[in-house]
């Protein structure tokens, strides 16, 4: 009987344990349930005595795999709400992505974002963003370019005691630029002045499919003397030589010009056919100005550190015009007419200018000069004609004290302005001598009032405390061969101080 007993005992037991490892075994298929069975095995390593039987320990092990159930469904149901969520900011943002390109491309603006901070699409490419002598955005491909900058100049110019002219403060340039470049082959500038009255100075395209021949369309300088052709941000002075500023009024035009470089950039020429009317105007008769300028840097490929960079040029101009000169006149930097032409003077004929120049950066130091004439045909005040010339020239010299190599575009300084870590920049003495003469048949035929003839010193000092920001001093003295009478005062020389501090971007 004892071991009938025993075996139904051991055939019960063997049953339930059976059942037992079955559960076992199918909870540990289930990683989270058999997780908190091993937890709660290591919290309670010893079951109390009201849950002896395995049976008891099945019902807890039953009602914790509920509440674990439970847990899990709750979970799901906040995900998949996370989920919904999420899909609907994506189709929000999309159709507003969507709708900011679509206005960009309707008022021909790039599409700007701020989640977009590293590339923007655009027809399938990436524009990547970069500050380099202007903000740039480059597409993956290189094939669209876009480059926005600008410049502010302001001044304070003062004059000796005894001048009729005030001393003042001034905006001399403000301006806003871009340049873009499509399919490698076009490229395209636009520049406007606001300094005054909003107008275009540069608004023009070039073709270069052909590297040493790029044709340009639209209105640019027209190319005669270097210092004019040269931006102002980079001249050695507050303002261009009394030279150059005379010989080159109307200096921007409407036209097309041919230019180019080759001999790897031993030979640079520039050939133009233009209005002659100069810049926003429209042609006021059939003739068209020619203008060709050729450059040379004829010691480039030596390897002589001394005339590597020496550049060489010559460039000329001819037209027919038909000129108005009552609003025309010549004057000093500081603003002094010395040569102010009387009313219903008037220009009809042949127009032609001759240049010549050299620029020699060697080292810190450079020297520069230009030589001027230009021919007046058929120059008329009534019945009266006359064929008129001027001629004007400069030379000047500059030597940067800080140890920079001079260039003859913007200079970097080697030690930006940081006083914590004493360092001041880079600073610049430069001197010129500029004269301008003209026709003394001018005066004699009461065509203009003045002196034939004004010349014009000029010392400076440039700190540029970084490559944006650059301060300048100059000193002007400017003397004339015949005295001159403005606002009741009579003037044979003058002097003027300028500051100027100059910011571009």
């Amino acid at each position: 009987m004892g071991h009938a007993v025993l075996n139904q005992d051991g055939l019960r037991n063997s049953s339930k344990v059976q059942t037992t490892y079955r559960l076992l075994k199918q909870l540990l298929r289930m990683p989270l349930l058999f997780a908190s069975m091993c937890l709660a095995f290591v919290a309670a390593p010893a079951w109390p005595e009201e849950l002896s039987s395995i049976e008891e320990r099945l019902v807890h092990m039953e009602r914790e795999m509920q509440l674990l159930k439970q847990t899990n469904q709750r979970l799901e149901q906040e995900l998949e709400k996370l989920r919904e969520q999420m899909q609907l900011q994506e189709e929000t943002s999309d159709r507003t992505a969507a709708g900011e390109e679509s206005d960009a491309i309707r008022s021909g603006r790039p599409h700007d974002s701020r989640e977009e901070t590293e590339a923007i699409d655009l027809s399938g490419s990436r524009l990547s963003m970069a500050y380099k002598n202007g903000f740039n955005l480059t597409s993956d491909d290189g094939q669209y370019k876009l480059r926005l900058g600008g410049r502010i100049t302001g001044r304070f110019k003062a004059l000796d005691s005894g001048h009729p002219l005030n001393d003042e403060f001034s905006v001399e340039r403000a301006r806003l630029y871009s340049n873009a470049s499509l399919l490698d082959y076009y490229d395209l500038r636009i520049q406007v002045e606001f300094s005054e009255d909003p107008k275009l100075k540069d608004g023009y395209w070039d073709i270069h499919h052909i590297p040493w021949a790029i044709l340009r369309l639209g209105q640019f300088k027209t190319p005669f003397t270097w210092e004019y052709l040269q931006s102002h941000k980079y001249i050695d002075f507050a303002e261009r030589s009394m030279a150059v500023d005379n010989m080159r009024f109307k200096g921007r035009d409407i036209g097309v010009m041919l230019h180019g470089r080759f001999c790897e950039d031993m030979i640079q020429y520039q050939l133009a056919v233009l209005n002659g009317t100069g810049e926003n105007r429209a042609d006021d008769n059939d003739a068209k100005d020619v203008a060709g300028r050729l450059f040379l840097r004829p010691f480039r490929k030596e390897g002589n550190e001394l005339f590597s960079d020496l550049h060489l040029g010559i460039a000329a101009t001819w037209g027919d015009q038909d000129t108005d000169f009552e609003d025309t006149d010549f004057r000093t930097v500081a603003g002094t007419r010395f040569v102010d032409f009387v009313p219903d003077t008037v220009h009809k004929g042949d127009r032609t200018r001759l240049g010549t120049e050299l620029m020699w950066p060697m080292g810190p130091a450079s020297i520069k000069a230009e030589w001027m004439q230009m021919w007046l045909d058929n120059f008329q005040l009534g019945s009266l004609k006359e064929d008129l010339d001027f001629y004007s020239w400069y030379v000047s010299g500059s030597y940067l004290l800080s140890g920079e190599k001079k260039t003859l575009g913007k200079l970097v300084p080697n030690r930006p302005f940081n006083p914590s870590e004493g360092m001041w920049g880079a600073w610049e003495l430069a001197a010129r001598y500029s004269l301008f003469h003209s026709d003394s048949d001018l005066f004699k035929g009461g065509m203009a009032a003045g002196t034939d003839q004004a010349e014009a010193f000029t010392i400076g000092l440039n700190w540029y405390l970084n490559e944006l920001l650059r301060i300048t001093l100059n000193y002007e003295h400017s003397e004339f061969d015949d005295d001159l009478v403005i606002g009741g005062r009579r003037l044979d020389d003058e002097d003027a101080f300028i500051v100027q501090c100059q910011l571009e971007f």
